[in-house]
């Protein structure tokens, strides 16, 4: 398992907002061809995401016993600074679309920092994480013109 910077450089310590490369090296012992989740808990021990190939309906290669893959996740890490720790599993779906068997999981790594200097720079988002958005201004329109605030 690898943290890389969107460069592919090796990381231990992530600029809030970066892109991460999570990437996953793992052999299948079986004739089973597992899906790969990402878990992701802050410093107050909640899961702040979960995320991984099944419910992004990517299905994982055919694989027999002793193959060898590779899973590779790139993950927005807009989340407040602080320690997280992560875990990665292999999986099977189960009878429902939110069950599932693990095959292997890895125990919590970390902490890993997520990091900003909030003295010295505007972050890109306050609170416990960003999200997607845009914003603009339209000065093209004055009070009276016709134009409402929503």
């Amino acid at each position: 398992m690898e943290l890389r910077d969107e460069f592919g450089d090796s990381i231990r310590s992530i600029r809030m907002g970066s892109t991460v490369i999570v990437r996953v090296h793992y052999q299948a012992f079986s004739g089973e061809s597992p899906h790969v989740n990402f878990i992701l808990k802050n410093k107050h021990d909640h899961i702040v995401t979960a995320v991984g190939s099944f419910n992004h309906k990517v299905d994982p290669p055919s694989l027999n016993p002793g193959d060898e893959a590779i899973f590779e996740l790139r993950i927005n890490m807009s989340f407040e600074a602080g320690d997280y720790v992560y875990s990665l599993a292999l999986t099977k779906p189960g009878a429902s679309q939110t069950s599932g068997v693990v095959f292997d999981e890895t125990p919590w790594i970390g902490p890993t920092q997520i990091a900003w200097n909030y003295e010295e720079q505007i972050p890109p988002f306050f609170g416990i994480c960003g999200m997607s958005n845009s914003i603009s201004f339209d000065a093209g329109s004055s009070p009276g013109d016709g134009v409402e605030g929503s």
